[in-house]
């Protein structure tokens, strides 16, 4: 199961809404403003960020430490929200948290 449907099954799927993110192997934001709204009358975002076997895996390397595409402004746009926040990291090395950990609620890793 995926990590949305993972949260449904224990929250209960009336009151859990899942959304696509951003795609972390572009540029592309068109999404951000559906998410917001979505997530705007919810209680509580879960928001899970990271990375895929796209950006880094055994033999391959990423660059740097950031979190690819557009994840970051995501992260930022949740938090105009004002809304408590659950940050869920799927990573496979380390991912930069520069300017994200006072935030959340939580991070998880």
């Amino acid at each position: 199961p995926t990590l949305a449907e993972s949260i449904g099954f224990i929250n209960g799927k009336e009151f859990t809404v899942a959304a696509a993110g951003v795609d972390v192997d572009s540029r592309n934001t068109s999404d951000v403003e559906r998410i917001l709204q979505l997530a705007a009358d919810r209680d509580l975002i879960v928001l899970c960020l990271g990375n895929t076997k796209t950006q880094e895996q055994e033999g391959f390397d990423r660059k740097d430490t950031a979190l690819p595409g557009q994840q970051y402004a995501l992260f930022e746009a949740v938090l105009t929200l004002r809304k408590p926040v659950v940050l869920v990291l799927v990573n496979g090395g380390q991912i930069a948290l520069d300017g994200m950990t006072g935030y959340p609620s939580a991070i998880i890793e």
